[in-house]
């Protein structure tokens, strides 16, 4: 049996955890009616299908944040150690009177 595309509407909000009584105040029925829809196999197999499709989106969009969080810390992480490298060896050029002059003599 074809779901009706009102019924695929009501798994859809169902899924993403809406309550019967809003479901119906969206779509204009009554929560028994949202019940009813509800109680439908097909129904009930197609929430499933959409609630693992949110989860894996969810799980894939979750990695991906972590990834780029580990990517821009290590990036900061090796732009501060530069930087610091930079300065101490300019303070040790300094020390030892080996930095170059900005005079230039011709």
């Amino acid at each position: 049996m074809s779901l009706k595309p009102s019924d695929v509407q009501i798994a859809v909000y169902r899924a993403q955890e809406d309550s019967y009584r809003e479901i119906g105040r969206k779509m204009g029925l009554t929560h028994r009616t949202v019940a009813n829809r509800l109680n439908k196999p097909e129904v009930r197999e197609l929430i499933k299908e959409i609630q693992s499709s949110l989860v894996e989106n969810c799980g894939k969009k979750a990695l991906a944040n972590y990834e780029y969080a580990v990517d821009s810390y290590k990036t900061t992480f090796n732009d501060k150690l530069r930087e610091q490298g930079f300065k101490a060896s300019t303070r040790v050029l300094e020390a030892v009177q080996a930095l170059p002059s900005n005079n230039q003599s011709v």
